[in-house]
């Protein structure tokens, strides 16, 4: 909904909005440029505001800012693939289809990739031996995705996504415990590495285009931002006491603040959106190099005011982490994770339990949520688990440390 209603926000209020060319001229966004940027700016930072959210004090917090992050992504980044050729805004069953088009070619490639790497590290047992070349054949097969993904004009980052987390459930079974803990310190070195590549050329770009900057357009479109989240965090809540009665997953006043003010920041992930929807620098146009430059104003801002503003606004509202007893969760964390529960599922959670219902009543909503993840643990421990991992995948979890250092 959050992706949604920012998207048309966007697109709509962005029609009052002007760009001035180098002759001076002053010209109303074209809907192609709209429509890119509505896209764009439907994205969301994720990261910044899990940074501050403590997973053990705020677990409902933690995964509704974490779960809505990963889907506003996933739908802005299929949404910016839908639109990036089109001339005027689709209808509604034309868009819908575009996206569905990016969304199953996407995670058909994905899964395509996801499962051959499985199956390559399952069966060729010489590649489990050597730490080094494991772990660098398994990230190198993962930006081949990207790649054939790329070529074939489809959406390269969610198959990218798609070909991870299979390779996150299934393939790092198949690595040895030593391969497993350096593929995982690996990917987060580089993580941390293009993070700092990122904001670094952040701050050398904007120091380039500092004097292109429209700030009445910067400003504009943070207003919509704001707006548009406010208003699909108000939609969701009267949705929800409308559709459920449900105690277990509901969030206070301070915590709703907190999902809103968090669904606002914009990040890398809305800048590299922006530089694939418009050519190369030397062929850009005064409009596509306001475009740039809007998304790298709000990004900047985000960063240096509502990244920063974030922890103070955490403390203001009394959301502050708990003094918890890490080793102790820790060590439960596990147990869970080595012997499963009673239901197959590697997390320990119990796939029946979602919190606390008024009477006897279960919504239909989460009877089916039940469904679907009951059925899900039951093809997997059935058929993929025994399919994709190694016989001995259970084993190779030689302890509760190195569980942890592969979660």
């Amino acid at each position: 909904a959050g992706t949604l209603f920012t998207f048309l926000l966007n697109f709509y209020v962005s029609a009052f909005f002007s760009v001035v060319d180098k002759d001076g001229t002053v010209e109303p966004l074209t809907q192609t440029a709209r429509m890119k940027m509505a896209a764009v700016m439907a994205s969301t930072d994720t990261v910044a505001p899990m940074a501050f959210i403590s997973a053990a004090s705020f677990p409902q917090l933690y995964a509704v800012v974490f779960g809505e992050g990963v889907l506003n992504d996933v739908v802005s980044v299929l949404l910016s693939a839908s639109v990036q050729d089109a001339a005027e805004l689709p209808s509604t069953p034309a868009l819908v289809g575009q996206i569905c088009k990016f969304l199953f070619a996407s995670t058909a490639l994905g899964l395509v990739f996801g499962v051959g790497i499985s199956l390559l590290f399952k069966y060729f047992t010489a590649m489990r031996e050597d730490v080094i070349k494991s772990s660098i054949l398994m990230l190198g097969l993962n930006y081949v995705c990207y790649v054939v993904t790329e070529m074939v004009e489809m959406s390269s980052i969610f198959a990218l996504f798609v070909c991870a987390l299979c390779c996150g459930h299934y393939a790092r079974y198949s690595l040895s415990p030593q391969a497993r803990h350096f593929v995982h310190e690996l990917a987060e070195f580089l993580a941390y590495l293009a993070e700092a590549v990122v904001f670094g050329y952040f701050g050398l770009t904007a120091v380039r285009y500092l004097h292109d900057f429209c700030w009445k357009l910067i400003f504009s479109y943070l207003a919509c931002i704001f707006l548009g989240r406010l208003l699909a965090v108000l939609f969701m809540v009267l949705l929800g006491n409308v559709l459920k009665r449900f105690k277990g997953l509901s969030l206070s006043w301070r915590e709703l603040v907190v999902v809103w003010l968090s669904g606002c920041i914009r990040g890398t992930i809305a800048y590299a959106l922006i530089l694939k929807a418009v050519p190369m620098d030397e062929d850009q146009t005064p409009e596509d190099r306001v475009m740039v430059t809007t998304v790298l104003g709000i990004v900047l801002l985000n960063c240096l005011l509502v990244g920063g503003l974030f922890p103070l606004m955490m403390r203001l509202l009394g959301l502050q982490a708990r003094a918890l007893d890490l080793g102790a969760s820790h060590a439960e964390l596990a147990t869970s994770t080595l012997h499963g529960d009673a239901n197959g599922s590697e997390t320990g959670t119990n796939p029946d339990t979602f919190g606390q219902f008024e009477g006897e009543h279960v919504p239909h909503v989460l009877r089916a949520r039940r469904a679907a993840h009951r059925g899900w643990h039951h093809l997997d421990n059935t058929y993929f688990k025994d399919w994709l991992r190694p016989a001995d995948w259970a084993l190779s979890e030689q302890s509760p440390g190195s569980i942890l250092r592969g979660v």
